[in-house]
Protein backbone atom coordinates (compact mmCIF):
# COMPACT_ATOMS: atom_id res chain seq x y z
CA UNK A 1 0.00 0.00 0.00
CA UNK A 2 1.49 3.53 -0.98
CA UNK A 3 1.89 6.00 1.81
CA UNK A 4 -0.84 8.26 0.43
CA UNK A 5 -3.52 5.33 0.90
CA UNK A 6 -1.88 4.72 4.13
CA UNK A 7 -2.54 8.19 5.41
CA UNK A 8 -6.34 8.13 4.51
CA UNK A 9 -6.79 5.20 6.29
CA UNK A 10 -4.66 6.82 9.68
CA UNK A 11 -7.08 10.26 9.25
CA UNK A 12 -9.81 7.94 8.98
CA UNK A 13 -9.02 6.80 12.52
CA UNK A 14 -8.24 10.07 13.63
CA UNK A 15 -11.82 10.79 12.49
CA UNK A 16 -13.60 7.93 14.68
CA UNK A 17 -12.01 9.05 17.79
CA UNK A 18 -12.48 12.90 17.68
CA UNK A 19 -15.64 13.60 20.26
CA UNK A 20 -14.29 11.33 22.54
CA UNK A 21 -13.76 12.99 26.06
CA UNK A 22 -10.68 11.46 27.80
CA UNK A 23 -10.93 10.49 31.28
CA UNK A 24 -8.85 9.20 34.33
CA UNK A 25 -8.33 5.66 32.61
CA UNK A 26 -5.79 2.73 32.27
CA UNK A 27 -7.45 0.00 31.30
CA UNK A 28 -8.58 -0.80 27.65
CA UNK A 29 -11.83 -2.06 26.54
CA UNK A 30 -12.36 -5.74 25.82
CA UNK A 31 -13.34 -7.09 22.51
CA UNK A 32 -14.61 -10.92 22.60
CA UNK A 33 -15.76 -11.85 18.76
CA UNK A 34 -18.21 -13.90 18.13
CA UNK A 35 -17.78 -14.10 13.96
CA UNK A 36 -16.02 -14.19 11.98
CA UNK A 37 -14.38 -17.59 13.40
CA UNK A 38 -10.72 -17.47 12.95
CA UNK A 39 -8.92 -18.84 9.98
CA UNK A 40 -12.17 -18.52 8.62
CA UNK A 41 -12.44 -18.83 4.68
CA UNK A 42 -13.32 -15.82 2.72
CA UNK A 43 -13.77 -15.62 -1.06
CA UNK A 44 -13.23 -12.27 -2.51
CA UNK A 45 -16.11 -10.38 -3.05
CA UNK A 46 -18.08 -11.03 -0.06
CA UNK A 47 -19.49 -9.35 3.18
CA UNK A 48 -18.90 -10.79 6.67
CA UNK A 49 -20.79 -10.95 9.15
CA UNK A 50 -19.40 -9.63 12.12
CA UNK A 51 -20.54 -9.49 15.67
CA UNK A 52 -18.71 -8.96 19.06
CA UNK A 53 -19.23 -8.56 22.54
CA UNK A 54 -17.51 -4.96 23.54
CA UNK A 55 -16.93 -3.92 27.30
CA UNK A 56 -15.27 -0.97 29.67
CA UNK A 57 -15.07 -0.76 32.96
CA UNK A 58 -16.45 2.97 32.31
CA UNK A 59 -17.95 4.16 28.91
CA UNK A 60 -16.97 3.50 25.77
CA UNK A 61 -16.74 5.90 22.85
CA UNK A 62 -16.41 4.47 19.55
CA UNK A 63 -15.51 1.10 17.68
CA UNK A 64 -14.51 0.35 14.21
CA UNK A 65 -13.76 -2.94 12.19
CA UNK A 66 -10.91 -2.66 9.32
CA UNK A 67 -9.23 -5.28 7.20
CA UNK A 68 -5.82 -5.81 7.44
CA UNK A 69 -2.93 -7.01 5.56
CA UNK A 70 -0.44 -10.25 6.50
CA UNK A 71 1.56 -7.20 7.92
CA UNK A 72 -1.43 -5.54 9.47
CA UNK A 73 -1.73 -2.72 7.53
CA UNK A 74 -4.73 -1.81 6.59
CA UNK A 75 -6.08 -2.31 3.12
CA UNK A 76 -9.92 -1.28 3.09
CA UNK A 77 -11.35 1.74 4.29
CA UNK A 78 -13.19 1.40 8.64
CA UNK A 79 -16.20 0.93 9.29
CA UNK A 80 -17.17 3.02 12.60
CA UNK A 81 -20.07 3.88 14.59
CA UNK A 82 -20.39 6.16 17.64
CA UNK A 83 -21.11 4.29 21.19
CA UNK A 84 -22.51 5.09 24.56
CA UNK A 85 -22.39 2.53 27.59
CA UNK A 86 -20.16 0.48 29.20
CA UNK A 87 -21.42 -2.61 26.78
CA UNK A 88 -22.44 -3.05 23.45
CA UNK A 89 -23.28 -5.88 21.46
CA UNK A 90 -21.36 -4.84 17.57
CA UNK A 91 -23.29 -6.02 14.75
CA UNK A 92 -22.26 -4.91 11.70
CA UNK A 93 -21.77 -6.55 7.89
CA UNK A 94 -18.49 -5.79 6.30
CA UNK A 95 -18.20 -5.83 2.84
CA UNK A 96 -14.91 -7.29 1.46
CA UNK A 97 -15.29 -6.44 -2.50
CA UNK A 98 -11.45 -5.54 -3.79
CA UNK A 99 -10.62 -7.41 -7.10
CA UNK A 100 -6.97 -6.97 -6.57
CA UNK A 101 -6.61 -8.31 -3.30
CA UNK A 102 -4.67 -11.34 -3.53
CA UNK A 103 -5.19 -14.63 -1.99
CA UNK A 104 -3.56 -15.12 1.53
CA UNK A 105 -3.59 -14.85 5.45
CA UNK A 106 -5.41 -11.48 6.61
CA UNK A 107 -6.66 -10.09 9.54
CA UNK A 108 -10.13 -8.63 10.44
CA UNK A 109 -9.57 -5.91 13.27
CA UNK A 110 -12.10 -5.20 15.67
CA UNK A 111 -11.04 -2.14 17.82
CA UNK A 112 -13.06 0.05 20.59
CA UNK A 113 -12.06 3.06 22.43
CA UNK A 114 -13.09 4.83 25.62
CA UNK A 115 -11.72 8.20 25.32
CA UNK A 116 -8.54 6.92 26.40
CA UNK A 117 -7.20 3.73 25.84
CA UNK A 118 -7.83 1.47 22.75
CA UNK A 119 -8.77 -2.30 22.80
CA UNK A 120 -9.13 -4.21 20.18
CA UNK A 121 -9.21 -8.07 18.81
CA UNK A 122 -7.62 -9.73 15.56
CA UNK A 123 -9.19 -12.66 13.93
CA UNK A 124 -6.95 -13.79 10.89
CA UNK A 125 -8.71 -15.21 7.60
CA UNK A 126 -7.89 -16.89 4.88
CA UNK A 127 -8.78 -15.01 1.95
CA UNK A 128 -8.95 -16.30 -1.54
CA UNK A 129 -8.57 -13.28 -4.31
CA UNK A 130 -10.19 -12.84 -7.66
CA UNK A 131 -8.35 -14.94 -10.35
CA UNK A 132 -7.54 -12.78 -13.31
CA UNK A 133 -9.13 -13.77 -16.37
CA UNK A 134 -9.81 -12.42 -19.84
CA UNK A 135 -13.18 -10.91 -20.61
CA UNK A 136 -12.46 -10.41 -24.22
CA UNK A 137 -10.36 -8.67 -26.78
CA UNK A 138 -10.68 -5.36 -27.56
CA UNK A 139 -10.78 -4.63 -31.84
CA UNK A 140 -10.65 -1.15 -33.21
CA UNK A 141 -11.26 -0.93 -37.08
CA UNK A 142 -11.55 1.59 -39.57
CA UNK A 143 -14.64 0.54 -41.37
CA UNK A 144 -14.90 3.66 -43.86
CA UNK A 145 -13.87 6.66 -44.42
CA UNK A 146 -13.72 8.73 -41.15
CA UNK A 147 -15.48 5.71 -39.35
CA UNK A 148 -14.20 3.60 -36.92
CA UNK A 149 -15.34 0.60 -34.80
CA UNK A 150 -15.08 -0.87 -31.35
CA UNK A 151 -15.70 -4.59 -31.14
CA UNK A 152 -15.46 -7.51 -28.47
CA UNK A 153 -13.55 -10.62 -30.13
CA UNK A 154 -14.26 -14.05 -28.44
CA UNK A 155 -12.35 -17.13 -29.94
CA UNK A 156 -15.05 -19.57 -31.26
CA UNK A 157 -17.46 -16.89 -30.86
CA UNK A 158 -16.59 -13.56 -33.29
CA UNK A 159 -17.24 -10.00 -32.56
CA UNK A 160 -19.80 -8.30 -31.47
CA UNK A 161 -19.99 -5.13 -31.87
CA UNK A 162 -19.73 -2.39 -28.92
CA UNK A 163 -19.57 1.64 -30.45
CA UNK A 164 -19.25 3.08 -33.70
CA UNK A 165 -18.85 6.55 -34.40
CA UNK A 166 -16.81 8.92 -36.58
CA UNK A 167 -13.07 9.80 -36.29
CA UNK A 168 -9.77 9.22 -37.54
CA UNK A 169 -7.41 7.64 -35.64
CA UNK A 170 -3.97 7.98 -33.89
CA UNK A 171 -4.13 5.24 -31.22
CA UNK A 172 -6.37 3.09 -28.68
CA UNK A 173 -6.02 0.59 -25.32
CA UNK A 174 -7.83 -0.49 -22.58
CA UNK A 175 -7.82 0.05 -18.96
CA UNK A 176 -8.87 -3.52 -17.32
CA UNK A 177 -8.23 -2.17 -13.75
CA UNK A 178 -11.36 0.96 -14.57
CA UNK A 179 -12.88 -1.14 -17.23
CA UNK A 180 -12.76 1.35 -20.02
CA UNK A 181 -11.70 1.67 -23.30
CA UNK A 182 -9.52 4.78 -24.89
CA UNK A 183 -9.46 5.60 -28.59
CA UNK A 184 -8.24 9.22 -29.69
CA UNK A 185 -8.18 10.77 -33.25
CA UNK A 186 -5.73 12.73 -35.20
CA UNK A 187 -7.36 15.37 -36.73
CA UNK A 188 -10.90 15.03 -36.52
CA UNK A 189 -11.57 12.69 -33.80
CA UNK A 190 -12.20 13.83 -30.39
CA UNK A 191 -10.13 11.25 -27.60
CA UNK A 192 -12.82 9.42 -26.02
CA UNK A 193 -12.59 6.91 -23.23
CA UNK A 194 -15.61 4.24 -22.91
CA UNK A 195 -17.02 2.18 -20.70
CA UNK A 196 -16.59 -1.72 -20.77
CA UNK A 197 -18.26 -3.62 -21.49
CA UNK A 198 -20.81 -1.22 -23.12
CA UNK A 199 -19.07 1.50 -24.83
CA UNK A 200 -21.22 4.16 -23.51
CA UNK A 201 -18.66 7.66 -23.50
CA UNK A 202 -17.20 8.42 -20.50
CA UNK A 203 -15.63 11.84 -20.63
CA UNK A 204 -13.80 13.07 -23.62
CA UNK A 205 -11.08 15.83 -24.59
CA UNK A 206 -12.83 17.71 -27.77
CA UNK A 207 -10.98 18.52 -30.90
CA UNK A 208 -9.75 22.40 -31.19
CA UNK A 209 -9.71 22.98 -34.88
CA UNK A 210 -10.29 19.85 -37.43
CA UNK A 211 -7.89 21.90 -39.95
CA UNK A 212 -4.95 19.79 -38.24
CA UNK A 213 -3.22 17.49 -36.08
CA UNK A 214 -5.35 17.22 -32.37
CA UNK A 215 -4.02 13.88 -30.78
CA UNK A 216 -1.19 11.91 -32.14
CA UNK A 217 -0.37 9.22 -29.64
CA UNK A 218 -1.87 7.26 -26.74
CA UNK A 219 -0.19 5.73 -23.84
CA UNK A 220 -1.34 4.00 -20.06
CA UNK A 221 1.23 4.27 -17.31
CA UNK A 222 1.01 4.65 -13.86
CA UNK A 223 -2.97 4.46 -13.71
CA UNK A 224 -2.72 7.38 -15.99
CA UNK A 225 -4.40 7.83 -19.90
CA UNK A 226 -1.84 9.76 -21.58
CA UNK A 227 -2.78 11.72 -25.11
CA UNK A 228 -0.11 13.57 -27.22
CA UNK A 229 -1.30 17.12 -28.17
CA UNK A 230 -0.34 18.76 -31.09
CA UNK A 231 1.36 22.00 -29.45
CA UNK A 232 3.95 19.53 -28.35
CA UNK A 233 2.44 18.77 -24.94
CA UNK A 234 1.34 15.09 -22.98
CA UNK A 235 -1.45 15.29 -20.89
CA UNK A 236 -2.21 12.40 -18.31
CA UNK A 237 -5.93 12.04 -17.27
CA UNK A 238 -7.19 9.94 -14.32
CA UNK A 239 -10.37 7.34 -14.82
CA UNK A 240 -12.52 10.61 -13.77
CA UNK A 241 -11.10 12.61 -16.83
CA UNK A 242 -9.23 15.01 -14.45
CA UNK A 243 -5.88 16.40 -15.86
CA UNK A 244 -3.16 14.81 -13.85
CA UNK A 245 -0.40 15.45 -15.61
CA UNK A 246 0.96 18.11 -18.24
CA UNK A 247 4.70 18.28 -19.84
CA UNK A 248 5.74 21.94 -21.01
CA UNK A 249 4.27 22.89 -23.91
CA UNK A 250 6.99 23.34 -27.00
CA UNK A 251 5.02 24.58 -29.90
CA UNK A 252 7.56 23.78 -32.86
CA UNK A 253 7.14 19.74 -31.79
CA UNK A 254 4.78 17.26 -31.97
CA UNK A 255 5.00 14.72 -29.72
CA UNK A 256 4.64 10.97 -31.15
CA UNK A 257 6.24 7.54 -28.75
CA UNK A 258 6.63 8.59 -25.00
CA UNK A 259 7.59 6.34 -22.20
CA UNK A 260 7.10 7.13 -18.08
CA UNK A 261 10.45 5.76 -16.81
CA UNK A 262 12.34 5.62 -13.74
CA UNK A 263 10.37 9.23 -12.42
CA UNK A 264 11.19 11.03 -15.91
CA UNK A 265 8.49 11.13 -19.15
CA UNK A 266 10.56 10.14 -22.41
CA UNK A 267 9.16 11.87 -25.21
CA UNK A 268 10.18 11.72 -29.24
CA UNK A 269 9.01 14.76 -31.22
CA UNK A 270 9.20 15.35 -34.40
CA UNK A 271 8.80 19.09 -36.00
CA UNK A 272 6.32 20.84 -37.07
CA UNK A 273 8.36 22.16 -40.27
CA UNK A 274 10.82 19.75 -41.76
CA UNK A 275 11.97 16.42 -40.89
CA UNK A 276 13.63 17.18 -37.26
CA UNK A 277 13.85 14.73 -34.67
CA UNK A 278 14.56 14.41 -31.00
CA UNK A 279 14.14 12.96 -27.64
CA UNK A 280 12.92 15.25 -24.26
CA UNK A 281 12.91 14.34 -20.69
CA UNK A 282 10.34 15.88 -18.77
CA UNK A 283 9.81 15.55 -14.26
CA UNK A 284 6.69 13.07 -14.40
CA UNK A 285 5.12 15.51 -11.14
CA UNK A 286 5.81 18.50 -12.73
CA UNK A 287 5.67 18.22 -16.50
CA UNK A 288 8.73 20.53 -16.97
CA UNK A 289 12.02 19.34 -18.75
CA UNK A 290 14.47 17.73 -16.73
CA UNK A 291 17.86 18.31 -19.72
CA UNK A 292 18.20 19.76 -22.97
CA UNK A 293 16.81 17.45 -25.90
CA UNK A 294 18.59 15.39 -27.94
CA UNK A 295 18.39 15.40 -32.05
CA UNK A 296 18.03 11.89 -33.46
CA UNK A 297 18.01 11.07 -36.89
CA UNK A 298 15.93 8.26 -37.19
CA UNK A 299 11.98 7.41 -36.47
CA UNK A 300 10.84 6.05 -32.80
CA UNK A 301 7.88 3.52 -33.26
CA UNK A 302 8.04 1.74 -30.14
CA UNK A 303 10.23 2.73 -26.33
CA UNK A 304 10.32 0.14 -23.39
CA UNK A 305 12.33 0.72 -20.31
CA UNK A 306 14.37 -2.34 -19.59
CA UNK A 307 16.23 -1.51 -15.99
CA UNK A 308 17.13 1.83 -14.62
CA UNK A 309 19.56 2.96 -17.00
CA UNK A 310 18.33 1.16 -20.30
CA UNK A 311 15.77 2.15 -22.07
CA UNK A 312 15.23 0.09 -25.81
CA UNK A 313 14.52 2.62 -29.03
CA UNK A 314 12.95 0.22 -31.76
CA UNK A 315 13.16 2.30 -34.64
CA UNK A 316 13.05 2.92 -38.43
CA UNK A 317 16.64 4.91 -40.04
CA UNK A 318 17.21 4.68 -43.17
CA UNK A 319 14.38 2.64 -44.22
CA UNK A 320 15.43 -0.22 -42.48
CA UNK A 321 14.47 -1.72 -38.80
CA UNK A 322 16.79 -1.39 -35.83
CA UNK A 323 16.99 -1.76 -32.10
CA UNK A 324 18.63 0.60 -30.16
CA UNK A 325 19.45 1.10 -26.34
CA UNK A 326 19.19 4.61 -25.05
CA UNK A 327 21.23 5.17 -21.76
CA UNK A 328 19.79 7.36 -18.88
CA UNK A 329 22.73 8.36 -17.12
CA UNK A 330 24.40 9.94 -20.26
CA UNK A 331 21.78 10.29 -22.62
CA UNK A 332 23.81 7.92 -24.79
CA UNK A 333 22.01 5.93 -28.07
CA UNK A 334 24.03 2.77 -29.32
CA UNK A 335 22.92 0.02 -31.82
CA UNK A 336 21.62 -2.85 -30.02
CA UNK A 337 20.68 -5.30 -32.74
CA UNK A 338 20.03 -4.67 -36.81
CA UNK A 339 17.20 -6.71 -38.33
CA UNK A 340 16.94 -8.40 -41.46
CA UNK A 341 16.04 -5.62 -44.72
CA UNK A 342 12.56 -3.94 -44.00
CA UNK A 343 11.14 -1.88 -41.58
CA UNK A 344 9.25 -2.57 -38.39
CA UNK A 345 5.61 -1.85 -37.82
CA UNK A 346 4.95 -2.42 -34.24
CA UNK A 347 6.59 -3.63 -30.79
CA UNK A 348 4.91 -5.34 -28.00
CA UNK A 349 7.16 -5.73 -24.81
CA UNK A 350 5.90 -9.29 -23.26
CA UNK A 351 8.17 -9.13 -20.47
CA UNK A 352 11.93 -7.26 -19.63
CA UNK A 353 13.97 -9.81 -21.35
CA UNK A 354 11.15 -10.74 -24.69
CA UNK A 355 9.78 -8.78 -27.11
CA UNK A 356 7.90 -9.09 -30.17
CA UNK A 357 8.68 -7.09 -33.48
CA UNK A 358 5.63 -6.83 -36.24
CA UNK A 359 8.45 -6.40 -39.62
CA UNK A 360 7.55 -6.04 -43.09
CA UNK A 361 9.09 -9.85 -43.99
CA UNK A 362 7.09 -11.25 -40.88
CA UNK A 363 6.53 -11.01 -37.02
CA UNK A 364 10.13 -11.51 -35.35
CA UNK A 365 10.89 -12.47 -31.19
CA UNK A 366 13.32 -10.37 -29.95
CA UNK A 367 15.32 -12.04 -26.27
CA UNK A 368 17.60 -9.59 -24.74
CA UNK A 369 20.84 -10.59 -23.31
CA UNK A 370 20.16 -13.99 -25.54
CA UNK A 371 23.12 -15.73 -27.34
CA UNK A 372 19.91 -16.22 -30.44
CA UNK A 373 18.67 -12.45 -30.11
CA UNK A 374 16.37 -12.87 -33.12
CA UNK A 375 14.36 -15.81 -34.06
CA UNK A 376 11.47 -15.30 -36.60
CA UNK A 377 8.51 -16.90 -35.29
CA UNK A 378 5.74 -16.14 -38.00
CA UNK A 379 7.51 -15.47 -41.43
CA UNK A 380 6.04 -13.69 -44.45
CA UNK A 381 3.12 -12.09 -42.55
CA UNK A 382 2.93 -7.96 -43.00
CA UNK A 383 1.41 -7.02 -39.46
CA UNK A 384 0.67 -3.64 -38.87
CA UNK A 385 -1.14 -4.36 -35.38
CA UNK A 386 0.30 -6.73 -32.84
CA UNK A 387 -2.10 -7.87 -29.27
CA UNK A 388 -1.15 -10.34 -26.84
CA UNK A 389 -2.94 -12.68 -24.07
CA UNK A 390 -0.82 -13.53 -21.90
CA UNK A 391 -2.80 -15.69 -19.80
CA UNK A 392 -4.14 -17.54 -22.82
CA UNK A 393 -0.98 -16.90 -24.42
CA UNK A 394 -2.30 -16.19 -27.45
CA UNK A 395 -1.22 -13.56 -30.50
CA UNK A 396 -3.17 -11.37 -32.45
CA UNK A 397 -1.85 -9.61 -35.73
CA UNK A 398 -3.72 -7.27 -37.56
CA UNK A 399 -3.59 -7.73 -41.39
CA UNK A 400 -5.55 -5.41 -43.49
CA UNK A 401 -9.18 -6.64 -42.56
CA UNK A 402 -7.79 -10.05 -40.80
CA UNK A 403 -7.29 -11.06 -37.60
CA UNK A 404 -4.90 -14.11 -37.22
CA UNK A 405 -4.81 -15.91 -33.73
CA UNK A 406 -1.51 -17.74 -32.65
CA UNK A 407 -0.19 -19.66 -29.85
CA UNK A 408 2.45 -18.68 -28.38
CA UNK A 409 4.62 -19.62 -25.44
CA UNK A 410 7.15 -16.05 -24.39
CA UNK A 411 10.76 -17.03 -25.32
CA UNK A 412 9.86 -20.38 -27.00
CA UNK A 413 10.72 -18.74 -30.55
CA UNK A 414 7.90 -20.53 -31.91
CA UNK A 415 3.86 -19.96 -32.59
CA UNK A 416 1.98 -22.16 -34.24
CA UNK A 417 -1.61 -20.67 -36.33
CA UNK A 418 -4.95 -21.22 -34.42
CA UNK A 419 -7.26 -19.71 -37.14
CA UNK A 420 -7.77 -16.10 -38.94
CA UNK A 421 -10.95 -14.12 -38.49
CA UNK A 422 -12.62 -11.47 -40.81
CA UNK A 423 -13.54 -7.73 -39.53
CA UNK A 424 -15.56 -5.27 -40.62
CA UNK A 425 -12.72 -3.04 -41.64
CA UNK A 426 -9.14 -2.37 -41.40
CA UNK A 427 -7.15 -3.65 -37.90
CA UNK A 428 -6.21 -0.94 -36.23
CA UNK A 429 -5.70 -1.90 -32.71
CA UNK A 430 -6.18 -5.13 -30.39
CA UNK A 431 -6.00 -4.90 -26.58
CA UNK A 432 -7.17 -7.77 -24.22
CA UNK A 433 -9.17 -6.68 -21.49
CA UNK A 434 -9.49 -8.55 -18.31
CA UNK A 435 -11.47 -8.47 -15.39
CA UNK A 436 -8.88 -6.76 -13.35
Amino acid sequence: MNLKKHLLFVLAWSAVVIGCQPDADEIPPVVIVDTPVENQSVQVPETLKVRAAISDEKALCQVAVTLLDANQIPVAAPISQSVEGSRFNLEVDYPITDLYLESGTYYLRISAFDGTNQGKALVALALGGVPKMLQEVVVVTQTGTNQLAVEGYQSGVGFRSIAQYSSDYAGSGVSSRHQYMAVTGNKTGSFKVLEYPTGNLLWEVPILNASFENFTNWGYFNDLSYVGLADGRVHGYNFLGELDFASAIEQSWIPESFLLHEGLFLLEQRAVNGTDRRISWYFDFSGAKERDSKPILFDVVELFGHNANEVLLFCNENGEGVIKTLFQSTSGISNARTLPNGTIQAVLQINTDVYLIAHSTGVYEYRYGSSTGLLSIIGGKNAQVLGYDSLGERLFLGIGNQLEEYFYVPGSGFASTLGTTLTGGTVLGVHPIYNK
